[in-house]
């Protein structure tokens, strides 16, 4: 399952691995994402849902993944609960997250032009974007999740994390 799958680009990537030895769900809050999805995989089953509220069963996959969505999400603790919640015994939960505006060069410019030309022309700048950066979560050392049994390494500006559910 790909949890705040957009467009379904990673979904369409797990469904060309998964094929027929089972099944793929792309969730995601917005239906103009997943509209965009369904046309171009119509074969991949697509929930309209926020990550905190996962519309599925319990206990219903052996991989749930989420590529940059952590950011995006309202309630982080609840989201990562339902995540697990979905999880079979032995599955396993992959997250992709963008580090902080300091560990992001690139992301740090774009952020610095965005705010110049929109704010600097009367614009204005949203906390709700600009705050997830900053984030606890998305600023978290590796170390505090290593005791857990959680692998996590830094690529770049982005953390990849995955954790083995018992």
């Amino acid at each position: 399952m790909d949890v705040a799958c957009g467009t379904g680009v990673l979904a369409r990537s797990l469904r060309a691995v998964v094929r027929t030895q089972g099944r793929v769900v792309g969730t995601d809050a917005a239906p103009g994402m997943l509209a965009v999805a369904a046309e171009l995989a119509p074969d991949v089953e697509w929930v309209q849902c926020a990550a905190e509220a996962l519309a599925v069963v319990d206990a219903s996959f052996d991989v749930v993944v989420s590529q940059f969505g952590m950011m995006f999400f309202a309630d982080r603790a609840q989201a990562l609960r339902g995540m697990h919640r979905v999880l079979r015994p032995g599955g396993t939960l992959h997250l992709t997250l963008w580090r902080s505006l300091e560990d992001n060069p690139a992301y740090a410019a774009a952020s610095a032009l965005l705010e110049q030309e929109v704010v600097g022309a009367g614009g204005a700048y949203s906390e709700e974007l600009s705050g997830p950066i900053g984030s606890p979560m998305a600023t978290s050392k590796p170390s505090a999740c290593r005791s857990s049994g959680s692998r996590i390494c830094s690529t770049g500006g982005a953390w990849v994390a995955r954790w083995k559910v018992a």
